[in-house]
């Protein structure tokens, strides 16, 4: 979940600017060398990018960002905080929604936004189902339990009423066609490593692992190439507070 605060109206001038489709002209003085120019003369740098995180350090500049660990049915914000929050494949995971749709509606300012994706109807992967029966045959213990409630919220109707119900109003709801088409040593990757596959799998000994590398590619390997496909939609919704 992430909230967001207009800050417009409380930056400086050329902050302000820098949020503009048209950006400044440089300041007199706002010079430096180019690296690969020598001794040709200095190109200009807009004082709206000075400060600015360079690309290569996109990732420590994300770790820097304030972050808070809380329950979504008690968050920690004051009333009307925030102009916008976006929950993006979060909310199936929460034991009551519905409370922590209404939690997002009091630290909304009026007239705020929120912006949230969920999964709809998922067809699923054939091959999928052929790696949890290798993972059952060489004893991987189940995973534990997972809050997925996506029965509640996976038709534009039900998301559209929960949101309603939370006090948001104008909510929409758009249906996306989505699909992963992946090649088998990435399918194998992902759910070697991720979710609750990968989970299952590390619970076995070394061996055991290994075994079951073996045989499940065994099998992978003589599957069509459409059963690694996964098919589904996704829910993408935006409503706003009174």
């Amino acid at each position: 979940m992430v909230g967001i605060r207009n800050t417009a109206r409380r930056r400086p001038a050329h902050r302000a600017a820098a949020a503009s489709h048209s950006p400044p002209s440089p300041r007199p003085g706002c010079w430096r060398r180019h690296p690969a120019s020598g001794n040709s003369p200095r190109r200009p740098v807009s004082p709206h990018r000075r400060g600015r995180p360079r690309r290569g350090n996109a990732a420590s500049h994300a770790k820097r960002l304030p972050r808070t660990i809380a329950d979504a049915a008690r968050l920690p914000f004051k009333t009307a905080s925030y102009d916008v929050v976006v929950m993006a494949f979060v909310l199936f995971h929460v034991p009551q929604p519905e409370t922590a749709l209404r939690e997002v509606h009091r630290v909304l300012r009026a007239g705020g936004s929120v912006g949230l994706t969920t999964w709809g109807q998922d067809a699923g992967a054939r091959a999928l189902e052929i790696w949890n029966q290798e993972l059952d045959r060489h004893g991987a213990p189940p995973d534990g339990p997972l809050i997925a409630q996506h029965d509640l919220m996976n038709t534009p109707g039900k998301l559209r009423a929960m949101l309603q119900r939370a006090g948001f109003h104008r909510a929409q709801v758009d249906v996306m066609p989505w699909s992963h088409r992946p090649t088998l040593r990435h399918f194998i990757e992902q759910h070697r490593t991720l979710g609750v596959t990968g989970r299952r799998l590390a619970l076995l000994k070394p061996a055991a692992q290994g075994d079951f590398l073996r045989h499940v590619r065994l099998r992978l390997e003589k599957a069509r190439v459409h059963d690694l496909v996964d098919r589904g939609k996704v829910l993408i919704a935006t409503a706003l507070t009174p």
